[in-house]
This record gives structure tokens, sequence and C-alpha cells, in this order.
């Protein structure tokens, strides 16, 4: 892990979405994994001093809401990314539109390829959203930790520097890279 930092920062911990949310009946495979991210994120929380969670998703249960909700650290907990309405003012299509406009179409291509198409353009208008949001919602004179998606971490990390806004990685893929950088349970989180 990085090494401790002495200044407030945006923290950035990329993840597959899967491993986020809450299930009501995980498997025993699923039910280990989210058991093992809520254990890396509270040691986060505990080493460095974080004061606030950002989450890019559109989700009530989620692991990192039910820590907030279950810690008597004054912690703040936001979803920064934009809702239905939100999206719909910024311009950004939603499932059925994006399939629709497929369908008016001829392209020479299957839906899921051009569904990412789409999906990729709109990236900087929710990331410079999530910004706003950032800077809206939170002190960045303290520390806040942004769950993200994985394939976020280095575009955002770089748009957050352009914007002058200090961040640090704390993993690009947690479910990827956390055996072999982290361990398995009981994991030990050393500070940033």
């Amino acid at each position: 892990m990085p090494k401790p930092h002495a200044k407030s920062m945006i923290c950035l911990l990329g993840i597959n979405h899967r491993y986020q949310v809450y299930v009501s009946r995980p498997s025993p495979l699923l039910t280990d994994k989210l058991e093992r991210f809520k254990v890396f994120v509270t040691a986060i929380i505990q080493s460095n001093a974080i004061a606030a969670i950002a989450e890019e998703i559109n989700h009530t249960e989620t692991i990192a809401s039910f820590i907030v909700k279950n810690t008597d650290s004054p912690i703040k907990y936001l979803v920064c990314e934009p809702n239905a309405d939100e999206r719909r003012k910024l311009g950004i299509p939603d499932g059925d539109e994006i399939f629709t406009n497929f369908q008016t179409r001829n392209y020479e291509t299957n839906f899921e390829t051009y569904r990412d198409k789409v999906i990729k353009k709109y990236i900087p208008v929710r990331e410079e959203f999530w910004i706003n949001c950032l800077r809206n919602q939170c002190d960045l004179k303290k520390s806040v930790l942004l769950i993200c998606g994985a394939s976020h971490v280095k575009g955002f990390s770089r748009r957050l520097d352009k914007h002058g806004l200090k961040n640090t990685t704390i993993c690009d893929d947690w479910l990827v890279k956390d055996d072999k950088e982290y361990g398995s349970l009981p994991i030990e989180v050393a500070p940033l």
C-alpha cells in the first residue's frame, strides 16, 4: 500500500461494482468477498482518518453505506453518481434510450459493443459530476474515500489532478489485487 499521507486528499478505491452491494442471499463465495471488502474499507477508514465516503453507484444498500451507518465516527456518506433525473439533465442516455437508438440505426456491430461505446462517451460528463459532488458535499480539507468502478481509477485520478485536487490510489482493482498485495482474511491494512 502507499505510504501514510500527512495531508488530506481524495483516496481512490477501484472495484467491480458487484462487491459494493449487499445481496439478500449471496453465495458462500460472494459472502466471503463482501465480508473481506467490508474489513478492507473499515481498515482504510480507521488508519487514514477518512471523513467522508463517496460512491459511484446508484444503489441504496452498499457495504460502505452500511459501515457509515454502523460506526461511531462522524463519517459523511454520499452517492456521487448522477441519478435518473440528473442523467437526463446532463444528456446521458439511459439503457432504454441506448437500446432504442441502436435499433433505429444500421450498425455493423452487436449491441454490447454499441452500448459500451455510448457509455464510454459519457464518462467525462459523469466524472465531472462526481467532482462537483465532492466539492459541494465534502470538506476537501479532510480525507475522502471514493469507491468507483475499477475502469475509472486511472482516468479519474488524472481528471482530479487537472482540477488541482490531491489524490492517491489505494487500489485500482480491489478484487484482482487483494490476495496478492493484501492477503486473505484477516486483512491487515497499513496506513496509506
